[in-house]
């Protein structure tokens, strides 16, 4: 099942969940997920709100169909949840792993949400001393050498810096 009315229906259905006052949400969500809808609708709309509310089951079922854009789109958005470090290596590890040629997730991907900062960056600012996290995003691919504007001196202005440079300063 795709389309635009099926793919609006299951991101309907995923952001009801969270209400627990609506208790068809999920009976709705399952029915949908039981038809292979086209996860990559809206460039994986229904995988980056999974992926903000870091519902893991969700995401596992999500992840086979996406395509490397979604996943890329989506992956971001868990250092914006509240996932915990071994939940966050584990999500690491199944956005990681290739599905379909080409369907691999793209670390290096500029997202176009403002918000959303290089990928190695957010990951040292929401988790600081955990190295784990560090290097399997390291592993699975990530680039050192990313650089993301940084002011050191006001007189001189925003300047590219690496992780690395970001981290001790």
């Amino acid at each position: 099942a795709n389309g635009s009315a099926v793919g609006e229906a299951l991101l309907n259905a995923v952001e009801r969940c969270d209400n627990p006052e609506d208790s068809y949400a999920g009976a709705y969500l399952e029915l949908f997920l039981r038809y292979n809808p086209d996860v990559n609708y809206r460039r994986g709309i229904v995988l980056q709100r999974a992926t903000q509310h870091a519902d893991i089951n969700l995401i596992k079922r999500l992840l086979p169909g996406a395509t490397s854009d979604s996943k890329s789109m989506a992956f971001p958005y868990l250092f914006k949840s509240s996932c915990e470090e071994s939940s966050m290596l584990q999500m690491i590890e199944d956005f990681s792993e290739p599905a379909d040629e080409g369907q691999n997730l793209d670390l290096g991907f500029r997202h176009p949400d403002p918000a959303i900062e290089p990928v190695l960056f957010m990951a040292l600012r929401v988790f600081p001393r955990k190295t784990q996290v560090l290097k399997a995003l390291l592993e699975a691919g990530a680039n050192p050498d990313q650089c993301m504007p940084f002011e050191v001196d006001p007189d001189i202005g925003p300047e590219p810096c690496t992780g690395l440079f970001w981290t001790i300063y």
